[in-house]
């Protein structure tokens, strides 16, 4: 009795400390396990990460960043393709105005051809004229120092006469000296215009000497002809009128015929100038 009470507390004995051993494998591999698996989840959520999660994250990255530089290659050539067609639309506008300018400039060269060849005509025919009136100023000169010989034979009482001839003689060279002045405006010879004009204004001085009945309206002439050299600086438009007005005057005082001398009366051989056109 004693010994089946022996065996069989050895047998709870035995399966105590076999259930204790199996409990401790037991243990012992769940531990083992946690920590296999601890390390396999310390070690291989990195990796995964690395070998999965982190390649996705970072060519969503890039396909971001390359969306983001397509947007702003996009908005790029849309700015330069605004910018090209304003330049275009710009030179399309500086053609259009430089056809019109060269249009104008042709049309200013065209007027300004004619300008010249009806200057040119008109300084052929004032030459022509101022070449008769030079022939015509010769044979007058001639004629009057003829007339001054015969009347230096005379008493002295044709002094006054012969002064009056010389006057006259003194006009007709300020008028001829106005004649060249105004073919030097034509020229567009300021500095020849003055000289000549200053030249006209002694032979007028000369004349005023000569002709003492006429000094008030000859003075008056020799203030309007100083007064052109300020006209000719100037560039006024008044300068041909008024140079044509004096030139006028004088030939209207120079022309008349001369009074005969008396007692012995002398033919006056006065041709008449051939006013300027």
């Amino acid at each position: 009795m004693d010994q089946q009470q022996t065996n069989a507390t050895g047998s709870r004995i035995l399966r105590g400390i076999a259930a204790f051993f199996a409990f401790l494998l037991r243990l012992i591999f769940v531990i083992v396990l946690a920590i296999l698996l601890g390390i396999g989840i310390y070690y291989g959520v990195p990796w995964a990460y690395r070998a999965l999660v982190q390649p996705i994250q970072d060519n969503a990255a890039r396909i971001t960043a390359l969306e983001q530089r397509v947007e702003q290659e996009q908005v790029r050539l849309r700015e330069e393709n605004r910018l090209l067609q304003e330049r275009v639309a710009a030179l399309e506008a500086a053609i259009t105005e430089l056809r019109e300018e060269t249009a104008l400039h042709a049309q200013a060269q065209q007027e300004a051809e004619e300008r010249i060849q009806d200057v040119e005509d008109r300084s052929a025919r004032i030459g022509s004229a101022l070449e008769t009136l030079q022939q015509d100023l010769q044979e007058m000169r001639g004629s009057l120092e003829s007339m001054v010989a015969d009347m230096d034979r005379w008493s002295e009482s044709s002094q006054g006469q012969l002064d009056e001839l010389e006057g006259r003689l003194a006009l007709l060279q300020t008028a001829q000296d106005l004649l060249k002045a105004r073919l030097f405006l034509l020229e567009d010879n300021l500095t020849g215009a003055r000289d000549v004009i200053r030249l006209a204004a002694s032979h007028l001085d000369r004349a005023i000497i000569l002709m003492p009945a006429q000094t008030d309206i000859l003075m008056d002439l020799q203030e309007r002809l100083m007064g052109m050299d300020s006209l000719i600086v100037n560039h006024s438009f008044r300068t041909l009128p008024e140079l044509e007005s004096v030139w006028a005057a004088l030939i209207e005082i120079a022309v008349p015929p001369l009074p005969q001398p008396t007692p012995t009366p002398l033919p006056v051989l006065i041709p008449t100038p051939t006013p300027a056109p």
